[in-house]
Order: structure tokens, then sequence, then C-alpha cells
């Protein structure tokens, strides 16, 4: 039983009438079986829900549920389910950080530090050369590793922001909670904060990150060399067109000098028949 203040105004504030509201929760093992009274049916009344219950033997009243409200526009109550994607999330966005911190580290290494790690017999540091030397496996292991992590964040934190939020209202409040602020904080701790660190600690970053790269780059490795197959064949064919271009250009401009200057000329039309042999 729940005592509701109700307030009447009608050009003049009634006097305040105390309500009493008795709410039962009905649980049926077969979502079919439950009542649907919103679209009509018996006067609901006190007995209502004991009457429903003794007449299908599918549903029950479940006992120690109390009736809840809040007024309108409320958010909902913070709920297991919300609990554990918040952990997830916050998880997530360690992950992201990690990853996107570790493309930095390990490019940003200086020929002492590269020269250190090879000398060195840790197997820890050993991991850290042998993924420096498949550097495009690496960068592409790094590169969709963080967009799972980061399109996981995306879907979580919108499930989130649906659970505690009520986008019911103007759209400009739905769009800056969940696209302007979450994009945000991404960015910062996800991508600019953990890059900064990364830059100034390189090699201890280089080391934290060596295993679960090592390990990301196996799970991932039929992508990766998809990316790697598919980008190397775009890079062939626009490297090819520049240079094709360049050359004809070249030739073009080559016919265009003045007689004057025809040492010169002939010297750079060996160029461009050079070029055209490799």
């Amino acid at each position: 039983t729940v005592m509701v203040m109700i307030s009447l105004l009608s050009g003049f504030v009634e006097p305040i009438v105390p309500t009493s509201i008795i709410a039962d929760k009905i649980v049926c093992h077969d979502e079919s079986s439950l009542p649907n009274w919103g679209l009509g049916g018996p006067d609901i009344n006190s007995s209502t829900a004991q009457d429903f219950v003794a007449s299908v033997d599918d549903c029950f009243l479940e006992e120690g549920w109390q009736f809840q409200w809040a007024f309108g526009n409320t958010s909902n109550p913070v709920s297991f389910d919300v609990l554990i994607a918040v952990v997830v999330v916050l998880f997530l966005l360690i992950s992201s950080a990690l990853v996107s911190g570790s493309e930095v580290a390990y490019f940003s290494l200086s020929p002492a530090e590269l020269n250190k790690l090879r000398r060195s017999k840790i197997k820890i540091d050993q991991s850290v050369i042998r993924l420096l030397g498949i550097p495009d496996r690496l960068l592409a292991t790094i590169l969709v590793a963080n967009n799972f992590i980061n399109i996981g964040i995306v879907i979580i934190s919108a499930f989130i922001t649906s659970k505690l939020f009520n986008f019911s209202g103007p759209t400009a409040f739905g769009f800056i909670i969940q696209v302007v602020i979450i994009t945000s904080l991404l960015l910062f701790f996800g991508e600019i904060l953990p890059k900064v660190y990364a830059s100034r600690y390189a090699i201890k970053f280089s080391k934290l990150m060596a295993k679960p790269l090592d390990i990301s780059e196996k799970v991932f490795r039929p992508l990766n060399s998809f990316l790697i197959y598919s980008t190397s064949i775009v890079n062939r064919k626009f490297m090819q067109k520049r240079k094709n271009i360049s050359i004809a250009e070249l030739s073009d401009a080559l016919e265009l000098t003045q007689h004057d200057i025809s040492e010169d000329k002939r010297i750079l039309k060996g160029i461009v028949k050079f070029g055209n042999i490799y």
C-alpha cells in the first residue's frame, strides 16, 4: 500500500486528498497468459488480481513485491544489468586505452631502445622485437582490435543511457548524451590520454602490451591478412597510376621546352626512359 497525495487544479487549489493504492504483481510462466486490461476489461478493484490468479493456473502473485512509482520524467533506478553493463564499459574503455597507446609506443621506440631490446634475453623483450618485425600485421591488429572494442563501448553505452535517461523529450538531449558525451569520453580516455602517456614511456608500454598483442595478432590473423592484401592491391594500383601520370606529364613538358636547353632536355629524357624500365 502506498500513500499518494493528489492535488487537483481547476482554477484553484483543491484540498490534498490522501489516496491508497493496492497493487499486486502477476507472474505467468507463459507470457500469453498475462492479462492485457489496457485494451479493455473488467473494472479493476482491490480483488481483481487475486480473482485472475484464481482463474488461471499458469499465473501467481509474486510474494514480497512492493509497488514502485515516480514522478514524470524521472530516470529509472539503476538495476543489476545496468551495473554489469557499466563494469563492462569500464573494462572496454581501459582496453581501448591500452590498445591505442600501444600504437604510439611501438612505433616511437628509439634506435637505442630497440638495440637494448634485441640484446635482451628476456622473453617479453623478444616478443616486442618479433611484433616490430611484422609492422603491417602489428598495425592491422591494433586497428582491428581497437575498432571492435570501440563498437562494443558505443553499443553498451547506448544501452546504459537508455536505461538511465528518458529520451522521449527533445531529441537534442538524447543526441548530447548518446553522441557528444560518449564520443568525447571515448576520444579523451581511449585515444588522447593513453597516447600521450605511451609516447613518454614507450618501452614500458610496449612490454606491457607485448603478450596481449601477440595473442590478438594470432586471433585476428585471417582478418589481418585480408586487410593487408586488399590494401596492398589498392596501393599498387594507386602508385602505378600516379607514376604513369607523372612520366606522361614530364614527357609532355619536355616536348614544350625550348631548343637552347637541348642538353638538359636530353638528360631529362634519359631519366624518364630509365624510370619506364623500372
